[in-house]
């Protein structure tokens, strides 16, 4: 299995094993990467677990193979590596505290098998030993690869959600990425957890990180359908209807249609997130973003007026160009949500809506003015006049009546002799 790995991930591997043998350490693959290789699934950030120091380790592999940027944390022993597509983290093993719920725990160094018993789950907490003298041997519990076989989502003592109360998102996100199903108990601790408040511990930036973790995973409809089984909807997004399971499955194929003419700028989860707000009024939408601390990019995007959104939509349908201005105004994420409108409010003009919109995103969308406002105010426009102007001059390279930029200076010219 380790031999599916890339050549560059096999480079970083080979190279911590050889110096953890040199600096007397043992070193083994855990976590998610342990995880994945046994599933056969791509993972390009590499997890290491190191009986010793792990910063000190980091370091001389950060020097010796001469890769990228490195950051060390030396109260929680650990380190992180990025080079090109790859990023390393290397932890000392470690035992943890939790001194009351939702709080960072304290931590001392460990043993390999104690660090495996902090972990969230059963399946992330399979280990591969790469050590020279047993490299590619499965040093863990069978009962912990049986859970993995069997698709079995399992904590490992009554209080784990009470300890990091974001464990909860988690479980539903790997239940929902791999189709696994969510033991019994577990599931009865889960909903202890959500009922006894556990949510409330966990701080805003921790909670607004796993839900939009959750909502980026490609299955995403299914998590959210096994959040409301189990209540938790209600406590993180009161108001969201039965139907936003559904809504969800169709956006879903839309974003499949669209994805590979988006930028790496997209945000699937943004997306996500606006039809789980579909049906919720604004003031409340407001309320969520400024909650959870969003930034001021995503909270505009949450609290955007639906009013101006199906403003445009019914531009986009009668294909009045001045849409294709408006729409500036909109990221992307708005824009696969308009076509998502447009398949439950007008499912007879859905074909044609992302025809336009996919259309105005791969031809459209870049074709701005070709003055500059300076440009246009050494020409003698005044300054309080470029915003309607520019606009107009977009309206008429979207619609096709400026292709070039002589054309654009008679069209200039005119409007300075009227």
């Amino acid at each position: 299995m380790l031999s599916g790995l890339t050549s560059a991930e096999r480079k970083i591997i080979q190279g911590i094993s050889a110096l953890a043998a040199k600096r007397g350490e043992r070193a083994y693959i855990v976590g998610g990467f342990a995880r994945d290789i046994l599933l056969g699934l791509p993972n390009l950030d590499i997890d290491c677990v190191v009986e010793g120091d792990a910063c000190g380790l980091a370091g001389e592999l950060s020097t010796e193979l001469g890769v990228g940027n490195i950051s060390l944390n030396k109260k929680f022993n650990t380190a992180k590596i990025t080079t090109g597509d790859l990023t390393i983290d290397i932890a000392s093993a470690r035992e943890e505290k939790y001194t009351e719920a939702g709080a960072l725990p304290t931590v001392r160094l460990s043993t390999i098998r104690q660090d495996a018993m902090r972990r969230d789950f059963s399946i992330n907490a399979l280990y591969i030993s790469i050590r020279p003298r047993d490299f590619g041997k499965l040093c863990s519990e069978r009962c912990r690869l049986e859970d993995l076989k069997k698709g079995v989502i399992r904590v490992f003592h009554d209080k784990s959600f009470e300890d990091d109360p974001t464990r909860i998102f988690r479980a539903l996100r790997f239940a929902a990425r791999f189709g696994f199903r969510i033991e019994p108990r577990t599931r009865r601790l889960l909903q202890k957890a959500i009922k006894d408040g556990m949510l409330e511990k966990i701080s805003p930036f921790r909670a607004k990180r796993e839900i939009m973790f959750l909502l980026g995973e490609i299955n995403a409809p299914e998590a959210v359908k096994m959040a409301r089984a189990l209540g938790l909807t209600k406590k993180i997004l009161p108001g969201v209807k039965k139907n936003a399971v559904r809504d969800m499955e169709t956006g879903r194929v839309i974003w499949l249609d669209f994805f590979i003419y988006l930028g790496g700028s997209f945000s699937p989860a943004l997306y996500m997130l606006l039809i789980l707000l579909k049906d919720i009024p604004l003031s409340a939408r407001r309320k969520f973003a400024q909650d959870l601390n969003f930034g001021k990019k995503e909270n505009a995007v949450i609290s955007f007026p639906g009013k101006k959104i199906n403003k445009i939509l019914r531009g986009i349908i009668r294909n009045d160009p001045v849409w294709r201005v408006e729409a500036d105004s909109l990221r992307d994420e708005q824009l696969l949500y308009t076509v998502l409108l447009s398949a439950s409010k007008y499912p007879a003009e859905f074909a044609k809506t992302e025809k336009r919109v996919m259309d105005y995103i791969l031809h459209l969308k870049r074709k701005k003015p070709f003055h500059s406002s300076s440009e246009l105010m050494r020409m003698g426009f005044p300054a309080e006049t470029l915003g309607a102007l520019t606009k107009e001059i977009t309206g008429g390279r979207r619609g096709g009546e400026i292709l070039s930029k002589s054309q654009e200076y008679g069209f200039l010219v005119r409007k300075l002799q009227k």
